[in-house]
This record gives structure tokens, C-alpha cells and sequence, in this order.
């Protein structure tokens, strides 16, 4: 039979919160095909996002929840409803074609298999980074906000916590960690791994989930021959997250819990972190005062990137003041997956 025509066994699940202008434009490739289910939690959306899916897509399941619950509680629920073989997570702001979606279900065919994930095209991206990388480590992310991964190629030593598009060739690539914007895997591995944690309401919560995946024995891998792209706005219409620093400090709760061997290791995380968003933030805002860039992006950028450093300094101090010890502080750039 051919592959355009192979049936599949898989549930596609969405979470949704206002995301009435995204989402329609992400089920529409996937609506109708055999063997494909898909399911959209949506977190009492106070637009009319339900009521599209219901005219548009009759056959869209729409698990309708009485409170924005999150990402994760959404998505675990979602999977919770799901019996296909494979599932894949969904960003209603990220578009996929079948081709890709079959590709990516098949290569989740091989024995070790954990998590994949296609290359997320971002055309309105202003950083030039991927949504796919190593973990965060003091080492990672020196290199990452230093610049020096920028100049790393295929060389993994020095990737970042961040891919870039230079490290990436057509073959697989193995990482530590792809996001949860799109991501396929088998029902098994997820309940191997417990699904995603429910500590964090957003946010790092796919890079939890691929650290219990590889702690299984099994691979995360972008499939650079399967592509999404990223929609030109938000999943959640209101843009309440844009500017929300809880990515970086919900990073470094992850760091804390599974990479950090001392609270010495956690604050320095923190410092090397919070240099490297201000060291961003000034670049930006240099750009900015470019007439060649004189938009309103970069600015915008600026002003983000200083936010997220000062609540990264905020948690260092406040790591440090809770300290029951009174060590010298001293950094370690160990990678303890090297």
C-alpha cells in the first residue's frame, strides 16, 4: 500500500486557551484522515474558539475544561483520552503537513525509540535559535549566551542549550531535549514516564518529560525531514505569556531537581544565566538604535530579556539568602553528560 494511503494510529492532541485565530489553520492538514485522532482540551477559552471548532470540525473531539488548568494537567488529560499507538502534542500556533506527521510516526518504529520530532521553521523568529537542544547545564548555557555555540557547527561539544540551524544536517539529529510544540511518541513511553509533570502551570515541562524519556534508556531525536511551522501569533490570543519570566525560572527549578549537584552549582546556574539575558537584553536594545532596525521588535526584545534577567537575580538571591551554609561560591562548568 502507499505511504500517502497508510492508515494511522495516532491522536493528535491540542491544548487551547483563546486561540481561536491559530488553531483552525493547525487541525486543517489533519482533520478527516483515517486512523487520525484528534482531540483539543481547551482551557475555558473566553473567546469563541470552542464554537469554531464545533461549526469547522464536527469531528474534533473538544474536551471542554471549566478553568484554564495549564499546559500540562491539559495535556495529561488529553492523553488520558486517547487509544492510539502514538501520540503527538500540538501547539495550536505550530502547523504540520501529513507527509511530516507519517515521517515522524515512523520513526518512532526502531527499539529505542523515545520521543521525535520534526524541524520547527519560524519565519517571524527575530533570535535565530531552535526549539531543541541539550540540557540546561551551567556549561550549556555559558555556551549558549556567551555566543561561542554560535560558532560550533557540528561540533556537539560546544552546542548550547539550544540548537541552531547550523548544527542541524538532513540526517536525524539526537538532542537532549525537543519541545513540546510538536512532538510524537508511543503511548508506552508515556506511560513509562509518567506523562508531564504538574508542578509548573507552563513551561519546561517538555524538557522534564525528555529527561525521563532518555532516563528510560530511550533516544530523543529531531527529524530535520519533517518540518512544522510556527504561525505568526500566539496560542493564547490574549498574549498574557509574552513577557511572563516563568520559562527561565521554571528552567532553572528543573536545573535544581535533576543537573544541580549543590546549591553553589544552583546559584552559580543563576548568575551565569541572568549575565547572559542582560548581555542580550544591551545587544538588543544597540540593535534597536539601528535605522536598519529601528522596529519595534528589537526593542520589544530588549525590554523582555531584562526582565527575565532580573527574576533570574531575584531567584539567585533568594537561593542565597535561604542557604544554610556559608560556602564560597565558586562556578562549575562540569557537564555531567559528557
Amino acid at each position: 500500500m502507499p505511504p500517502d494511503h497508510q492508515t494511522l494510529d495516532l491522536s493528535v492532541v491540542l491544548v487551547s486557551y483563546n486561540s481561536k485565530d491559530v488553531i483552525l489553520s493547525a487541525i486543517a492538514p489533519l482533520v478527516d484522515v483515517e486512523g487520525l485522532d484528534i482531540v483539543v482540551v481547551d482551557n475555558n477559552s473566553q473567546d469563541s474558539t470552542v464554537r469554531e471548532l464545533e461549526m469547522q470540525f464536527p469531528s474534533v473531539r473538544i474536551m471542554k475544561m471549566p478553568e484554564n488548568l495549564g499546559f500540562a494537567k491539559a495535556v495529561n488529560r488529553g492523553v488520558e483520552s486517547c487509544e492510539s499507538e502514538a501520540i503527538m502534542l500540538l501547539n495550536p500556533d505550530a502547523v504540520v503537513g501529513l507527509d511530516s506527521v507519517r515521517a515522524l510516526v515512523g520513526a518512532l518504529s526502531g527499539p529505542c525509540s523515545g520521543i521525535v520530532a520534526p524541524l520547527i521553521v519560524d519565519e517571524g523568529s527575530r533570535l535565530g535559535i531552535l526549539p531543541a537542544g541539550r540540557f540546561p547545564t551551567i556549561w550549556r548555557m555559558l555556551l549558549h549566551y556567551s555566543g561561542i555555540s554560535r560558532t560550533s557547527g557540528a561540533w556537539r561539544a560546544l552546542w548550547g542549550h539550544y540548537l541552531l540551524p547550523t548544527n542541524v544536517s538532513p540526517a536525524p539529529v539526537s538532542v537532549d531535549w525537543v519541545t513540546g510544540a510538536c512532538m510524537v511518541f508511543s503511548k508506552q513511553t508515556w506511560d513509562l514516564a509518567g506523562g508531564l509533570t504538574e508542578k509548573w502551570f507552563m513551561y519546561a515541562e517538555d524538557i522534564d518529560f525528555c529527561f525521563r524519556v532518555k532516563s528510560l534508556g530511550l533516544s530523543v531525536v529531531l527529524l530535520p525531514e519533517a518540518t512544522a511551522h510556527h504561525l505568526v501569533g500566539q496560542s493564547d490570543s490574549s498574549g498574557s505569556f509574552r513577557a511572563n519570566p516563568a520559562w527561565i525560572l521554571n528552567l532553572h527549578d528543573f536545573y535544581r531537581a535533576q543537573l544541580s549537584r549543590s546549591a553553589i552549582h544552583s546559584i552559580s546556574w543563576c548568575l551565569v544565566v541572568s549575565v547572559g539575558l542582560l548581555t542580550r537584553s544591551w545587544a538588543y536594545w544597540l540593535r534597536s538604535l539601528d535605522g536598519r532596525n529601528a522596529d519595534v521588535g528589537w526593542s520589544y526584545e530588549a525590554a523582555r530579556f531584562r526582565l527575565f534577567s532580573v527574576a533570574v537575580v531575584k531567584r539567585a538571591l533568594s537561593a542565597r539568602n535561604n542557604r544554610s551554609d556559608r560556602q564560597t561560591i565558586s562556578v562549575a562548568f562540569s557537564d555531567p553528560d559528557e
